[in-house]
C-alpha cells in the first residue's frame, strides 16, 4: 500500500523485512577448507573455480567455502571468477598461507555471464530482454516466498489477494498468459486460469539456484501460455567432488527466519554429499505464517483501507459477526507450507550425466482473504472460504550428452511427472451446508533439446527440438452439513465431471549466426497441434446437450515465428530488435470451468479459440563501465483475445439460481483485437566498490 509520508512508510517497510537471525554451514572433509569472501569478510556464493589446465574446477558453495584439493602439488595455481569482481590467481601454497579467507576486489563492471533459457544459453546471447535474479539477490532480500523474490528482484508486479498469493503480471499479462517453469519442466497445466494464481509460492524459495524472467512472447521455445513472457525458476543441484578419489565432499546449510509483519517464522535445512560420480542433494523447509498486519498510515480518502473491522465466528453451529478488536490485523490470513527436494546427479561417463528431481510441497488450508471480508446486504457473504491443502509433486529425470558428434553438439532430453491438487472449500454466512470443490492434475510431459555448430568457428548454430505435453484432469464436488456430516453430491463441478484432457505436441527449429563485428541474427519457426476432450456426467446439477455426455473433442494448430538482430558497438552499446508471434490455446480451465464470482456464473463454451499475437519491440543499452542502462519499447497486437461475456446456459436461460442467490450466466468468448503498447528504462549501477 503506498503511504504519502516517506519517512513513515520507511519505518512500516523496515518493519515487514525479514530477519535472518541464524545461518549456519557445516562441512567436513579431510581437505583445507577456506572461505571466498569480499573486502569487508561478506561469503561469495558461487565463485568459479579451476586449475590452470581445467584438471579440477569448482565453485564456492552457499556460504561462500571451498576445499583446497589435497592430491595437487603445492605450485598448481588455481583462478578465481565471480561476476563483477576482478578475476585472481594463487598457487596452493599461497592459498594455504591466507589464513581460511581469499578475499577478492570488486570490479566496476556489471557484465551479466548468467546462463538462461531452454538451451542454456549466456544471457548476453538471447534476442529478447532478459533480467536474472541470482541466488545472491534471493539471499539478500530473504524473500517469504517465490513469488515475492521475483516481485523484490525483477521488473514484475506481483498480485496478491491473499498472503498465500502471487501472480505475476509482465508487460500486462497475468497468470495463464505468462509462462512458468521449473528446471526445464514447464508450470503451466490445464486449469492454469485467467484470474490470479498462486502457483508461484509452490516453488521453495530457499532451494532455487537463480531466477532468470525473458520479457515478451516466449512461444517459439516454448510453445503455448507465453505471451507476456516466461518465468523460469532454477533450483540448486547437488555438487560431487573433484578430489582425490575415493572423497565425499560433504556441505550442510541450516537457517531459521522470522518477519515481524506477519509473524513469520521459518526453518530451512539442506545438505549435499558428493563423490567424483555421484552427487545427493536434500532439502527440508517449513515456513509458518501469521495474521498479516496492515500499515497504519493511510491516505486522509482511503481511512479503512486495508482494515480487519470484523470476522466471523463459528460457536455451536452458529455464525455471527464479531468486530475485530485489533483492525489493522487482517484475521483470516494465516497459513503454513511444507517443501521437500531430493536431486541426485550421476556422470555416467565424461560424455553423459543423468539427473533425477524430485518434489514436493504442500501447504495448510490457505483462505482467501478478498471472499472472507466481501459483504452481501450488510451480512457477511462468506463464514469460510479456503483453497484446501496445495499440493505438488514433480519427478523428472534429465539426460545432458556433451560431447560432440556428426548429428549434434549438445542434446538434453527431459521425462518428467507432475501431480498438482487444488481444493476450494466454502460456506456461506449462516449456511450449515460446506461446498467442496478438489481438482487433481496429472502431468506427463516429454521434451528434447539439440544444439549443433554449422562450422568450425561456431558462427552459426542451430538449435531444435521436440516437446510433447498431457493433461488429464480430475473433478469432483460435494456438499457436506457441518452439523450432521451428510453429504450432497448435488453441486457444481469446477471442471467436467466425468474426464477431461489436453495433449500438445511441439517442434521448433531455430538458428543463429555471428561475426567478430558484434552482429548477431536469429530466427526460427515452430509449430504446435493442441487437443481437448471432455465429457460430462448424467448425474450432473446442469442438464447438458446429449453431446456433453458423449464427449467432446477440439484441436487446434499454430505456426509461429521469430526473427531478431542484435549489434554491439564497441562493447558499450548494443542495440536489439525483434519481431515474431505467440499464441496461447485454450485449455480446461477456458474452455469448461463452471465458477460462482461475485454475482455471476461461469459456464462452459468449447467454441473458443486459440489467442494470438505479433510482437515487434527494439531496445538500446550502453555499459558505462559502472553502470548498466537499458531502454525498450514494445508493441503488440492481439487478436482472438479471449473475455468473459454474457452468455446462456443450453436451455436458453439467461440466469441459475443457486443458494437463494439470482447469478447472470456467462462464459468466455473470442473478442475482436487489443493491443498493447509500453516501455522499460532501466539502470544498474554502483555507487561504490561496496554498493550496488
Amino acid at each position: 500500500m503506498k503511504v504519502p509520508h516517506l519517512r513513515l512508510s520507511s519505518l512500516r517497510l523496515l518493519s515487514t523485512l525479514l530477519l535472518s537471525i541464524l545461518y549456519f554451514s557445516l562441512s567436513a572433509q579431510s581437505d583445507t577448507q577456506v572461505t571466498l569472501v569480499d573486502m569487508e569478510m561478506v561469503p561469495l556464493v558461487g565463485v568459479q573455480i579451476y586449475s590452470n589446465d581445467y584438471t579440477y574446477t569448482g565453485v564456492s558453495d552457499i556460504n561462500g567455502n571451498w576445499m583446497i584439493p589435497a592430491n595437487v602439488g603445492e605450485d598448481e595455481k588455481f583462478t578465481f571468477k565471480y561476476v563483477g569482481y576482478q578475476s585472481m590467481s594463487f598457487t596452493k601454497s599461497e592459498i594455504s598461507g591466507m589464513y581460511q579467507y581469499v578475499k577478492m576486489s570488486q570490479g566496476l563492471k556489471l557484465d551479466e555471464v548468467m546462463i538462461v533459457g531452454r538451451t542454456d544459453q549466456l544471457a548476453s546471447e538471447m534476442i529478447h530482454r532478459v533480467e536474472t535474479i541470482s541466488q545472491a539477490d534471493i539471499l539478500r532480500v530473504q524473500s517469504s516466498n517465490s513469488a515475492d523474490a521475483l516481485g523484490q528482484n525483477a521488473d514484475i508486479f506481483i498480485q496478491k489477494s491473499q498472503a498465500g498469493g502471487g501472480s505475476p503480471v509482465i508487460r500486462g499479462f497475468e497468470a495463464n498468459k505468462v509462462l512458468l517453469v521449473l528446471d526445464g519442466v514447464r508450470m503451466n497445466n490445464a486449469i492454469y486460469r485467467s484470474g490470479h494464481i498462486q502457483n508461484a509460492i509452490t516453488v521453495d524459495n530457499s532451494m532455487l539456484q537463480g531466477i532468470e524472467v525473458i520479457y515478451g512472447p516466449g512461444s517459439l521455445m516454448y510453445g503455448s501460455d507465453a505471451l507476456g513472457g516466461v518465468v523460469h525458476f532454477r533450483s540448486k543441484d547437488p555438487v560431487r567432488s573433484f578430489d582425490k578419489e575415493g572423497s565425499i565432499r560433504f556441505l550442510a546449510n541450516a537457517g531459521i527466519s522470522y518477519a515481524s509483519a506477519n509473524s513469520k517464522k521459518g526453518i530451512h535445512l539442506d545438505f549435499n554429499l558428493g563423490g567424483r560420480k555421484l552427487g545427493s542433494l536434500t532439502s527440508l523447509t517449513y515456513n509458518d505464517f501469521g495474521d498479516l498486519k496492515s500499515g497504519i498510515n493511510r491516505p486522509n480518502k482511503y481511512l479503512g483501507f486495508g482494515g480487519r473491522d470484523w470476522y466471523v465466528e463459528t460457536l455451536n453451529g452458529e455464525d455471527r459477526q464479531v468486530i475485530n478488536d485489533d483492525p489493522d490485523l487482517q484475521l483470516g490470513t494465516r497459513y503454513q507450507q511444507y517443501d521437500f527436494t531430493q536431486k541426485l546427479v550421476y556422470e555416467v561417463n565424461d560424455k553423459l550425466d543423468l539427473m533425477a528431481n524430485f518434489q514436493y510441497s504442500t501447504s495448510s488450508d490457505i483462505p482467501r482473504y478478498d471472499a472472507l471480508t466481501e459483504l452481501r446486504d450488510g451480512l457477511p457473504r462468506y463464514a469460510e472460504w479456503n483453497y484446501g491443502p496445495q499440493n505438488r509433486f514433480l519427478s523428472t529425470l534429465q539426460a545432458k550428452w556433451k560431447s560432440p558428434n556428426p548429428l549434434f553438439d549438445k542434446a538434453k532430453v527431459i521425462v518428467a511427472y507432475q501431480n498438482i491438487g487444488e481444493d476450494r472449500i466454502n460456506r456461506r454466512f449462516q449456511s450449515a451446508s460446506r461446498r467442496h470443490q478438489e481438482e487433481t492434475v496429472d502431468v506427463y510431459t516429454f521434451t528434447l533439446d539439440i544444439n549443433k555448430y554449422l562450422d568450425k568457428y561456431e558462427m552459426i548454430e542451430l538449435k531444435y527440438g521436440l516437446e510433447y505435453n498431457h493433461n488429464d484432469v480430475n473433478s469432483v464436488a460435494f456438499g457436506q452439513d457441518i452439523n450432521t456430516g451428510d453429504k450432497d453430491t448435488n453441486v457444481f463441478t469446477r471442471y467436467p465431471s466425468a474426464v477431461s484432457s489436453t495433449d500438445a505436441l511441439g517442434a521448433y527449429v531455430y538458428s543463429s549466426f555471428k561475426n567478430d563485428l558484434g552482429t548477431k541474427l536469429f530466427g526460427g519457426l515452430r509449430y504446435t497441434a493442441n487437443g481437448i476432450s471432455v465429457r460430462y456426467d448424467r448425474a450432473d446439477k446442469f442438464t447438458w446437450p446429449e453431446e456433453f455426455y458423449d464427449g467432446l473433442t477440439t484441436e487446434n494448430q499454430a505456426v509461429t515465428w521469430s526473427f531478431g538482430v542484435r549489434q554491439d558497438i564497441f562493447k558499450k552499446w548494443t542495440i536489439q530488435a525483434l519481431l515474431g508471434s505467440a499464441f496461447r490455446s485454450p485449455n480446461v480451465d477456458d474452455l469448461a470451468k463452471v465458477r460462482i464470482n461475485s454475482d455471476e456464473v461461469s459456464v462452459p463454451n468449447l467454441g473458443v479459440t486459440p489467442e494470438k499475437s505479433i510482437n515487434a519491440e527494439i531496445s538500446i543499452s550502453r555499459k558505462l563501465g559502472f553502470a548498466n542502462i537499458s531502454v525498450t519499447g514494445f508493441y503488440t497486437a492481439l487478436s482472438d483475445v479471449i473475455v468473459r461475456e454474457n452468455f446462456v446456459l443450453p436451455d436458453g436461460t439467461e440466469f441459475l439460481e443457486d443458494e437463494g442467490e439470482q447469478l447472470q450466466v456467462v462464459a468466455n468468448v473470442n473478442a475482436d483485437k487489443a493491443r498493447i503498447v509500453g516501455a522499460s528504462f532501466n539502470a544498474d549501477w554502483k555507487l561504490t566498490k561496496h554498493w550496488v
